[in-house]
């Protein structure tokens, strides 16, 4: 499934999914928090209210002994009608005054139904007025002080329960915020990650395109250049078979170089194309710096006229030994392609705290202030018949080896820089 969203969304798309998945996550966060919160805030009204049970239950007693002294038995105490109707708010929850309460949570009915057990009590021992007797007076006042005092207490243990219940919601509360804030953090990360991969595959890919996108424009000179050579060795090999028995051997020679010459353009077309849109990962070993000049040099027909100065001094490099010769050669070809006759290639070595730097200079100097800027580019050549891929694919395995790579003139000087580590 995430293959086939790679494959059908945009890095856009890819980025605003993961954006919208951070505000969801966000906004959920905070709702279940304020859920939360507003719980509490209605279990603190509970708690007022379970408060309210004890001064309802004095008012009340004081109530009943007024009934007392007025030998009024017929009558209930207001206060009791209010005291049952505050019980059974603080268990079902409801609307009074401007005050919502929430239900009672089940881990507390039991705290409840205890006090409403001692409500009931209290009840009963008033309405056994009615059916007192002077011989019973003083067991009827007992009951309904000893009833009004459990009642009393119960409605204080109500409050307690109510008051821990409230403050382990309060941890919970803590808790969770701790627990929303490392996953939010988590998350957000992760996510940062994931844009960032995704930039960097889109980014991966769009060089890539932009690479193949660079040789579909040079297709067509290629196959203009690599048909010329072509058809020289197609007319030296019919001239060969033509005159296979009537051929002296300068002829025959002079046939092969030719073949020999065309031969080595097409390999020197293709290669360019080949190293610029190669990509692989870098097979890093260490080595001397001088072992690639060597080998580059060995690969390099050069000039008699051409006198080359080696670096005095030698470092170890850890790189890919193949992917730098190709740069080295290349940078070579161009220095003697440049001098053309006589002239002098130099090269340095030295290396600073970061890197080892490589340059070559050449007496040619066919290059202008108005070439450094462009000479990197895929395209941009001076030569006849080059491809101006070479340079481009220097500069893409120098900045793979996270190095850097530079050009000057007068005299035309490249430079090579390549960390230590």
């Amino acid at each position: 499934m995430s293959s086939f969203i790679s494959m059908t969304l945009n890095a856009k798309q890819k980025i605003m999914i993961i954006v919208l998945f951070q505000i969801v996550l966000i906004i959920g966060s905070f709702l279940v928090l304020v859920n939360i919160e507003s719980q509490r805030i209605k279990i603190g009204e509970s708690i007022n209210y379970a408060g309210l049970n004890r001064f309802l239950t004095v008012e009340t007693h004081l109530e009943v002994h007024i009934l007392y002294l007025e030998n009024n038995f017929d009558e209930k105490p207001p206060s009791l009608e209010k005291l049952k109707e505050n019980l059974l708010l603080i268990k079902d929850g409801g609307k009074i005054n401007s005050d919502l309460l929430t239900p009672l949570p089940l881990q507390l009915e039991e705290d409840w139904k205890k006090t409403f057990d001692d409500y009931l009590i209290f009840e009963s021992s008033i309405q056994n007025l009615k059916d007192m007797t002077s011989e019973n007076t003083l067991y009827v006042h007992t009951t309904i002080d000893k009833s009004a005092e459990e009642l009393i207490q119960s409605s204080n243990n109500l409050v307690s329960r109510l008051t821990e219940y409230l403050f382990e919601t309060y941890l919970l509360l803590i808790r969770l915020q701790i627990a929303l804030l490392l996953l939010n953090t988590f998350v957000h990360i992760f996510l940062v990650f994931m844009i960032f991969r995704i930039f960097n595959n889109d980014l991966k890919e769009k060089i890539q395109l932009e690479r193949f996108a660079t040789i579909g424009e040079i297709g067509a000179n290629i196959v203009h250049d690599l048909r010329n050579p072509l058809t020289v060795i197609k007319g030296a090999f019919e001239i060969l078979k033509l005159k296979k028995n009537d051929m002296d051997e300068t002829f025959e020679k002079k046939q092969y170089e030719k073949i020999n010459n065309s031969i080595d353009k097409i390999i020197y077309l293709t290669k360019d194309i080949l190293d610029y849109v190669r990509s692989s990962e870098l097979q890093k070993e260490e080595f001397d710096f001088s072992e690639i000049i060597q080998n580059s040099l060995n690969e390099i027909t050069l000039p008699n006229q051409i006198q080359i100065k080696l670096p005095i001094q030698d470092y170890k490099i850890k790189a890919d030994k193949i992917k730098l010769g190709i740069v080295i050669s290349n940078l070579i070809k161009n220095s003697v392609e440049a001098i053309n006759e006589n002239g002098t290639i130099t090269m340095n070595l030295v290396e600073n705290q970061d890197y080892v730097v490589f340059s070559i200079t050449d007496s040619g100097n066919k290059l202008s202030e108005d070439d450094i800027s462009k000479i990197f580019q895929p395209l941009f050549t001076k030569k006849q018949h080059g491809t101006g891929l070479g340079l481009a694919s220097c500069k893409r395995i120098i900045e793979q080896h996270e190095g850097k790579i530079s050009a000057s003139v007068n005299p035309t000087t490249f430079t090579i820089s390549i960390p230590k580590k």
